[in-house]
């Protein structure tokens, strides 16, 4: 490796240096010598490339070339290489010292030079961990947390952003100079605390946590509300001071009206947010600078964040001369609103949206959100009362339109099918049908002929007094919801074997109640393995094969609004375009809650399935608010990565990390795992939860109690209706539905029963045995026997002389046996041979012991003739 000729480099920078000063001749013994020498020295010290330059007074800074030390030969200028490149290159010429150099280059082309393995050896080892820790001692440089994250163009454009600055405040003091000091008005925001809290206490040494108590919640010593004033040049507060407290609803209450503290010098407002919004920039112009307002005024403002005061302040008119133009039928409040003005067709929100601007520890998350207007009752037909049966209302759900239709095309498919000897259907036979089924799941057995037995054992006789086994397997064959072979039927719908039936519970459903505040939507499997399409398997759950639907449901009473069943692509979704927008859940959500639940301020609680951050922009703009949890990889989620080092973030447990964008809250939890719960309608706070064991109390963010409280309405309706279902195997997929929906029709009506009687503590078995005694009082028939009526023969009376004993013998003079007559008839058919026979009865009879048949069959027929004479 050649050395270096400082001289003639140091020339080359005098040439740089004397470039840029025209009018001024430098000298090498002068200060910019020295500094171009020193400069060149470190940047030898840094860098991996070596210059050899040939010493020549005329030389010029652009003829300064890579030179072979050897040769005097020109080298190319060098191509970047990694470490690990040129550390492979000097392992095989150590460890293969006999090979040619022309072989070593076949195998690394970049090394074009013998020269290049000295500069690459001292750039290996100047990379090693001991080159690297001098380097940083020699030049005082240390690993420091970053203080404050700041724009590119805050630095880049500083000196234009302070002679800006200075210009402006000249200007500033020039036009001042025409005004009375009374007359230069300033105003700014500033904010106060509920609760004024010192960061830092009296403690002991080396503890590793210090608490601090405050006598008000987190929040009100967290956030800060907003204070208006305006200052004069000379020092004096004009006018009144404006207040913008926080309010729910955006305006105050009359507990908050008549209990406010009303200061004469004081004008009291409130948002939302409790920070001002445009109107309120126009109300702080009308009730606190008009007043004062007389004269020439130099009123200086700034801009506030997402208030444009600037704006306001420029369209704003003092209210007198908006008073003449109302006489011209302008509206006064048209100065004060800023909203945007759409058309119906708009294109839908995802397909504008471009992107989220997540801003980090945004704890000041305040959504405008108006209070959900309760409905009077839950219940709104005015027809159920608390004295109402579990059948009536029953019947306001499964109403006589569907019992009819359901009759008419079990009728009329069992023709088409010619089961033999089939009668038809009619409206009582049907009700009881549909009390033993549901029985079915109150008296569960392993077969449906163990129900119909007769067998004392395990004989159930209510079933056999309500109906004949083979009508109830006959009903059970015909059973049927549509017409198959109507030309006008829509194949396309798998679910057309239901009928108008599935769309008409699901109407009576949202007709029978007002749904309240909060709804959520989750899926429900029904258990079915056999051979179907659109079948799901989902191996958390336990029957992990069936047919999925979506269960949108009252989150306070647990009942049941509306079911989407799930077709795979042929779902009935109101918009297919919607899965493109919103993902296959997106589109399920959307479809339901266009059924009149869009507009009425719900909030409804989801699972990671169903929410996306596009999803909950479009429920905003809809006037619905949303929370769930959110998985990371939907369209605009943020990068949860370190920017200093680029790598993803991990929270410790019990850590909290909240994103937003104004619209909508995304809050990191780590719990036992990573928790991710996306909002629009509560704002970031941490709260106590309760539990009965005290090792699991431990703070938790207000959003995840909400979701845990609301989002188990369907799993507590599965517990519910779980143990007492009447479904069983088989081959038609419809009719199990179907049995399923009429399982949860009642479930429905026992929750309305238990709201309009909330002193009754009336479970779900026991609504269950009261609705099937009322369906089976309700339509009782009588049963029909079969066989020839009986007739009673005509007995004489008995005499003991004729039934005597006799031995029966053959011709050739053997014993004859038979079956033993009481034994066969009271032993379930139980074969006992005797040679002993009546002959005035004409029975076989055994004679074994005092308990003999035959003794007892004689005193049977005794006390039978004996009645019938004291009847004649």
């Amino acid at each position: 490796m050649g050395s270096i000729n400082y001289k003639c480099v140091a020339k080359a920078f005098t040439q740089i240096i004397q470039s840029s000063f025209e009018d001024d001749e430098l000298d090498p013994d002068e200060e910019h010598f020295l500094i171009a020498e020193v400069l060149l020295e470190k940047l030898h010290e840094i860098t991996y490339n070596y210059i050899l330059i040939e010493e020549n007074e005329n030389i010029s800074v652009h003829d300064i070339n890579f030179i072979d030390d050897e040769n005097g030969e020109i080298i190319e200028q060098r191509e970047e290489l990694s470490l690990t490149s040129k550390r492979s290159a000097l392992h095989d010429i150590s460890n293969n010292k006999k090979w040619k150099f022309t072989t070593i280059q076949k195998r690394h082309p970049y090394l074009k030079h013998r020269s290049y393995v000295n500069q690459w050896k001292a750039q290996v080892e100047m990379a090693s961990e001991s080159w690297l820790l001098c380097l940083k001692k020699r030049n005082g440089i240390s690993s420091r947390k970053v203080q404050k994250f700041v724009s590119f163009r805050s630095i880049r454009d500083r000196e234009e952003i302070l002679a800006n600055a200075e210009n402006y405040r000249a200007e500033m003091l020039r036009i001042i100079e025409e005004y009375d000091p009374k007359k230069v008005w300033n105003t700014d925001q500033t904010g106060f605390k509920y609760e004024i809290l010192s960061t830092r206490s009296l403690s002991h040494k080396g503890e590793k946590m210090t608490l601090g108590a405050s006598h008000s919640p987190k929040n009100k010593a967290t956030h800060s509300y907003t204070v208006q004033y305006i200052i004069s040049l000379a020092g004096e507060i004009v006018g009144d001071a404006l207040i913008c407290l926080q309010e729910n609803n955006g305006k105050f209450g009359p507990t908050v009206e008549n209990s406010m503290l009303m200061a004469p010098n004081l004008t009291i407002v409130c948002s939302k947010s409790g920070k001002l919004t445009r109107a309120l920039v126009g109300e702080f112009l009308d009730s606190v600078v008009a007043p004062k307002a007389s004269g020439n005024i130099l009123y200086l403002i700034d801009h506030w964040g997402t208030v444009e005061a600037i704006d306001v302040a420029d369209n704003w008119e003092p209210e007198w001369m908006r008073n003449d133009e109302m006489e011209e039928g302008n509206d006064p409040e048209e100065y004060l609103q800023f909203e945007e003005i759409t058309s119906d067709d708009e294109e839908p929100v995802a397909s504008r949206i471009d992107g989220i601007e997540w801003e980090g520890d945004s704890e000041y998350f305040f959504p405008e959100t108006p209070d959900f207007l309760d409905p009077v009752t839950f219940v709104s037909d005015e027809d159920i009362s608390p004295a109402s049966t579990p059948l009536f209302i029953l019947q306001k759900i499964v109403t006589p339109d569907i019992v009819d239709e359901i009759i008419t095309q079990t009728n009329l498919y069992a023709d088409q099918k010619a089961i033999p000897n089939w009668k038809n259907v009619g409206v009582p036979e049907f009700w009881r049908f549909f009390g033993l089924n549901l029985l079915t799941g109150v008296v569960q057995k392993p077969s449906l002929k163990d129900y119909l037995t007769r067998d004392p054992l395990t004989a159930t006789p209510f079933f056999t007094e309500a109906m004949s086994r083979n009508r109830l397997e006959q009903i059970l064959r015909g059973l049927q919801f549509v017409d198959l072979e109507d030309p006008a039927l829509d194949t396309n719908d798998r679910f057309h074997k239901m009928g108008i039936i599935l769309p008409n519970i699901l109407k009576n459903f949202r007709k029978l109640v007002n749904p309240g505040e909060f709804l959520t939507l989750d899926e429900e499997l029904m258990p079915y393995k056999g051979a179907l399409s659109f079948k799901q398997y989902n191996p958390k759950k336990r029957g992990r094969f069936g047919v999925k639907s979506f269960f949108l449901m009252d989150c306070e009473h647990r009942f049941v609004l509306d079911i989407l069943p799930y077709q795979g692509k042929s779902t009935k979704l109101s918009n297919p375009n919607w899965i493109k927008m919103y993902g296959f859940g997106g589109a399920a959500v959307l479809t339901i809650l266009e059924k009149g639940y869009l507009g009425k301020y719900h909030r409804l609680v989801v699972d990671n399935y169903f929410q996306s951050p596009v999803l909950a922009k479009t429920l905003v703009e809809k006037k619905t608010f949303v929370l769930g949890t959110v998985r990371k990889d939907r369209k605009f989620m943020p990068k949860f990565i370190d920017h200093v080092t680029s790598r993803p973030t991990r929270l410790k447990k019990g850590e909290v990390e909240t994103f937003s964008d104004g619209d909508l809250l995304l809050e990191r939890w780590m719990d036992r795992r990573e928790v991710l719960i996306l909002n629009t309608f509560i704002d970031h706070r941490m709260e106590d939860c309760v539990s009965q064991n005290p090792r699991n109390a431990q703070v938790k963010p207000a959003s995840v109690l909400v979701y845990n409280k609301s989002m188990g309405a369907l799993d507590d309706m599965d517990k519910i209706i779980r143990p007492y279902q009447a479904l069983r195997k088989t081959l038609k997929w419809y009719r199990k539905f179907g049995f399923h929906l009429f399982d949860i029709c009642v479930y429905n009506s026992w929750v309305v029963y238990c709201h309009m009687n909330p002193l009754r503590s009336t479970g779900y078995k026991q609504y269950l045995s009261n609705l099937i005694k009322e369906i089976m009082s309700a339509n009782v028939t009588i049963r029909s026997t079969k066989g020839r009526p009986v007739t009673i023969p005509h007995q004489p009376s008995f005499n003991s002389l004729q039934h005597l004993p006799s031995t029966v013998r053959n011709n050739a003079g053997k014993k004859v046996r038979g079956n033993c007559h009481l034994c066969w008839k009271n032993m379930n058919k139980l074969r006992k041979a005797t040679s002993i026979r009546c002959e005035a009865c004409g029975v076989w009879l055994c004679v074994d012991g005092e308990n003999s048949c035959y003794k007892k069959h004689h005193i049977t027929v005794a006390a039978n003739s004996q009645s019938l004479q004291n009847e004649n």
